[in-house]
């Protein structure tokens, strides 16, 4: 498959901002472009979706037969994290928060985990479980690096982090990846929990409640529904206190967090209590995988436990610092004060200021170097969390360091990270993007503990040509009975030219008032949309209802 080259971009460097540079994709420059007092996208945020726009266009399925475009990341995290559904699974965290921002515009937002979640149910998305089977043929030549990944005594006889290992005693062997016999393989299916769980949490569209097939080849799949596939995990993580394994006998704080909130999210939609199961590892997780004093911040967290051999993976060399900034983050929706103190542990031990105001995060102890999977994943929280210090020396750091990238001609922006490769690399930019989307503290908090629901109720943007036409703001007002939007573009060619959308959901027989850049017209409805014709551009909308 030819890899598309990215058009020509700006780049932003220095201590700062290069003079004369934009700062991002689709700028506002009066106030007049946006509804005040209502929520927007972040330019950053605008400028990554055109991006994912771009990415998930280039289409095509993941079966075994298929070559996976070049643009989905299987490179971060070695050894564990190089596997396309991790960039698959992290994407959505960005999108689950610009869809709270625009709540009356979701279809873009909806099509891009449409494809993600179709690509997640096929081979390219949990091969590994398959064919990383028993153990590792390479154990006697891993480099000397990775001893510290391994058990004391075990080298040699261990399977590193990120080989599967299905078919490792004392389990037998088990194709299925969901399954995962009985214990572990939640590296894939918390995974998808989550990737299904932001789907029918964006678009309100219930296909996946339905049964779907987890496709190995055309002879081997797997079917399951949303609700099984979660009644499964709750059924696993009861017999499992320690909590599931991701490798064979491996387990990691970080996938069960994870797994936690995807469950969360589908309670949410479903009206089910199912996350109360999270509490059981919650308090195994707090009692035997984190160093907590009586006040203060966390001292030391567990990188994963074998409960094969009873080996707790704790110790001060296996203090990285992206997970323990990861861990803060998925954890902190389903407990602020513990995952916090976790948050304020790993600032404490990894946060390296500099002389210029910037700061970076080491990777681990000794280090004195940036690590940017840390610092990253440190922005994301800090933002979340309100450490509006610590956020703006890491984001300086960020602009610094990171070769944020805004491509002027397609309203694009990504950071390039100084890796000179051909395409954004995707998990990382996956975690930080989280950093740029967060308006207020407590955003992420808010997605799974105050879901916005009432969304698939009220009247709605659709039909919108993106990205020619891109919205900024869109949300329902319910005291003012009023559908609030913004929009802009950067498509010079198309500026000017007549575009039409649609407002769904509105009340049929009603009559609304309808305020395109201050030039009003009353229009009953005559069924359940209202047609509004405009053009390529910056606008703004209001489309309010009158009383009767």
């Amino acid at each position: 498959m030819a890899t598309t080259q990215i058009p020509p971009t700006a780049s932003l460097h220095g201590n700062g901002l290069a003079d004369g540079a934009v700062v991002s994709p689709v700028p506002v420059r009066s106030s007049a472009k946006i509804i005040a007092g209502q929520p927007v996208l972040t330019e950053e945020a605008m400028g990554w979706l055109a991006y994912l726009h771009r990415k998930v266009g280039f289409g095509g399925t993941w079966f075994k037969d298929d070559i996976v475009h070049p643009s989905w990341d299987n490179l971060t995290g070695a050894p564990i994290g190089v596997y396309h559904r991790y960039d698959l699974s992290y994407v959505t965290m960005a999108l689950g928060l610009m869809c709270d921002q625009t709540p009356a515009w979701r279809e873009e937002y909806t099509r891009i985990l449409r494809y993600v979640a179709d690509r997640m149910l096929e081979y390219w998305a949990h091969w590994d479980w398959a064919e990383n089977s028993g153990p590792d043929p390479n154990r006697a030549n891993y480099p000397e690096e990775a001893r510290v990944l391994i058990p004391e005594g075990w080298w040699g006889k261990y399977d590193i982090p990120g080989w599967a290992g299905n078919g490792v005693e004392p389990f037998p062997y088990d194709p299925d990846p969901v399954r995962g016999n009985g214990s572990c393989n939640l590296m894939y299916k918390g995974y998808l929990n989550l990737i299904l769980s932001f789907y029918n949490y964006v678009s309100g569209d219930d296909r996946f409640d339905s049964p779907f097939k987890v496709v190995y080849d055309d002879k081997t799949e797997f079917e399951y529904d949303h609700r099984g596939l979660n009644e499964l995990i709750v059924q696993q993580w009861l017999r499992n206190p320690s909590g599931l394994a991701c490798e064979v006998t491996k387990t990691y704080p970080w996938c069960n967090n994870l797994t936690g909130l995807a469950i969360k999210l589908f309670d949410n939609m479903h009206g089910t209590n199912f996350h109360w199961s999270y509490g059981a590892y919650k308090k195994y997780l707090r009692e035997n995988f984190m160093g907590i004093p009586e006040v203060g911040p966390v001292e030391w967290f567990s990188l994963y436990y074998d409960a094969n051999i009873d080996v707790n993976m704790r110790g001060e060399e296996h203090q990285f610092a992206y997970n323990w900034f990861a861990n803060a983050f998925l954890g902190y929706p389903q407990d602020p004060e513990l995952f916090r103190r976790l948050y304020e542990g790993a600032r404490k031990r990894f946060l390296v200021s500099q002389p210029d105001g910037t700061a970076f995060m080491a990777g681990a102890p000794g280090m004195e170097v940036d690590y940017p999977y840390a610092t990253i994943t440190a922005l994301s929280i800090s933002r979340e969390i309100g450490d509006d210090e610590t956020y703006s020396a890491l984001r300086r750091w960020a602009l610094k360091t990171y070769e944020p990238t805004v491509d002027q001609e397609l309203g694009e922006f990504y950071l390039r990270l100084g890796l000179d490769e051909p395409w954004p690399r995707g998990q990382l930019n996956d975690w930080i993007m989280p950093a740029f989307t967060i308006t207020e503290p407590g955003s992420w908090s808010r997605l799974f503990n105050s879901p916005n629901l009432s969304k698939f109720r009220e009247p709605t943007l659709e039909g919108v040509e993106y990205p020619a036409l891109r919205p900024r703001q869109a949300i329902w007002d319910a005291r003012e009975r009023a559908l609030h939007a913004s929009f802009s573009s950067v498509d010079a060619d198309a500026a000017g030219r007549p575009t039409t959308f649609r407002v769904a959901n509105v009340l049929p027989g009603a009559t609304y008032r309808v305020a395109i850049d201050g030039e009003v017209e009353d229009r009953r409805a005559a069924g359940t949309n209202l047609e509004i014709a405009t053009t390529i551009g910056s606008h703004t909308l209001t489309v309010q209802q009158l009383p009767v």
